[in-house]
């Protein structure tokens, strides 16, 4: 077996543990496993790009980094402050992302029906749920406008890069960020609507989180 997959089955364990304590609700297994998830994502990566003889990205470690930091603040359930904090890194870290799947478009290259097209289903899906948290947001609706557009931006590069990168590079990294997208989505409705009382809220949040990243990564590691 190869090394890769070393470091990829511990951070499967290390992810399942995640679950197990989300959907048990025990917080030492959270606690003890969600901080290690993106510095073995990382290593991977790192490892990775040794391997294929590339020099790691800087935008994607400073993502991995500040999706740790994102990861560590939101661990107090009960902190607004911590939140704003997790809020913030993650904002950095599809940032980080936007960046790094911007690099490879063409803007004047892009067909302008298939831009409109995905800007505007972006738009719609993003307004949608803007208008769902709206009666519940308070003091957030500055933050989560902020947030909500820096996330729509990362699923447009991420579908717009299609026409520039190899095929399964594009298939992995666009589902990837989708699946973070709707992690994101799950963290705001069960904040705001639900109180954080939704039923297994954070072993979805968790899991499409985990998925997400993975494929991200793996598809941006496809990259020549």
């Amino acid at each position: 077996m190869k090394n890769k997959d070393y470091i990829l089955i511990v951070y499967a364990i290390i992810a399942l543990i995640n679950l197990v304590g989300e959907a048990i609700e025990q917080p030492v297994l959270i606690w003890l496993s969600k901080p290690l998830l993106m510095p073995m994502l990382l290593f991977w990566y790192l490892w990775q790009s040794k391997r294929q003889n590339i020099n790691p990205k800087l935008s994607i470690v400073s993502a991995l980094i500040f999706s740790f930091l994102g990861d560590v603040f939101l661990l107090p359930k009960d902190s607004e402050l911590f939140f704003m904090f997790g809020l913030s890194s993650f904002l950095y870290a599809q940032v980080a992302y936007i960046f790094t799947f911007s690099k490879n478009i063409r803007i004047k290259e892009v067909n302008k029906f298939f831009l409109l097209l995905v800007v505007s289903l972006f738009s719609i899906a993003s307004l949608i749920l803007f208008f769902a948290l709206y009666p519940h947001l308070g003091d957030y609706k500055i933050p989560v406008i902020i947030y909500g557009s820096i996330v729509s931006l990362m699923g447009i590069t991420a579908i717009l890069q299609k026409p520039f990168v190899q095929s399964n590079s594009f298939k992995y990294s666009f589902t990837g960020a989708l699946l973070f997208i709707i992690s994101d989505s799950i963290i705001g409705i069960d904040k705001f609507i639900f109180h954080q009382e939704l039923l297994f809220a954070d072993v979805a949040i968790m899991l499409f989180y985990i998925l997400g990243q993975f494929l991200i990564i793996k598809g941006l590691l496809l990259r020549k």
